[in-house]
């Protein structure tokens, strides 16, 4: 039963006495709507769809930040090296942790400076490139209407994170956003999705995640999470990544993402 189905089902209880009900109302005065729905529509929703919860990765696969993201790395890469970066190489990074791939990039630069580097340029030039993916925004806002409990988990640190999610206007859809601050393990570990379900109070059983990268991949399987990868990842597109594990669904378009069935 979706939605809207349980607010006209409500509706129809408070004017018609006599209506047999799916399930018996609480006691004391009648629940708004809104409360009815969180009381009674995510039991019936993640039994009829297998799970109710849905996590989904940030950069990559919400989020169209790869031209900020090579900018940025093209531009610190440049400063302290005098040359840029091979592109694919940079691309395979995605998922991971911005601090890990620095330190493997760059290991002659003090750690704190080059990130320094890396986020001023992106705050300053590249973040304005930042956009949704086509569909994205649409999509996150029918998982939500669909009873989803929804949050994000990604390897960006939390003041990017929120600052990002604030200027695409996505940060009221999700329930909770778990970033690289969260968790002392980061991924490919299971950790971050873990925190994530924590919080949601979800058993992996209940839980698919959606993202675009192998470290997306690898973070849910390890947490005993089904993966879907996005068809418009850019790592799938230039042919990176996925040799060993593959994911358990590939989505196509965004539309698709309140209808996985997997």
């Amino acid at each position: 039963m979706f939605r809207h189905d349980m607010v006209r089902l409500f509706i129809q209880e408070q004017s018609d006495p006599l209506l047999i009900r799916s399930a018996d109302p609480p006691s004391g005065p009648a629940p708004s709507a809104s409360e009815w729905i969180c009381q009674k529509d995510r039991k019936e929703f993640s039994l009829m769809a297998g799970y109710d919860t849905l996590l989904f990765d940030f950069d990559g696969t919400i989020a169209d930040s790869s031209e900020a993201v090579i900018m940025s790395w093209q531009y610190t890469l440049k400063k302290y090296t005098g040359k840029e970066g091979d592109t694919d190489m940079l691309l395979s990074t995605y998922g991971e942790q911005l601090d890990t791939t620095m330190a493997r990039l760059l290991p002659d630069v003090p750690l704190d400076e080059a990130l320094k580097t890396y986020r001023d340029f992106q705050e300053s030039e590249a973040r304005r490139e930042i956009k949704l993916y086509p569909g994205v925004y649409e999509a996150l806002t029918a998982c939500r209407d669909k009873g989803y409990k929804l949050g994000i988990v990604t390897s960006r640190h939390r003041v990017t994170t929120m600052a990002i999610a604030d200027q695409l206007k996505i940060t009221d859809i999700f329930e909770t956003i778990v970033t690289a601050d969260d968790t002392n393990e980061h991924k490919p570990d299971p950790a971050p999705v873990l925190e994530a379900l924590r919080r949601l109070e979800s058993e992996p059983s209940e839980a698919r995640m959606v993202g675009d990268a192998v470290y997306d991949l690898e973070c849910s399987h390890n947490a005993g999470v089904k993966f879907a990868l996005v068809g418009w990842s850019v790592a799938l597109k230039a042919g990176i990544g996925f040799s060993d594990e593959k994911p358990d669904l590939i989505v196509e378009n965004a539309a698709d993402l309140s209808n996985m069935d997997f």
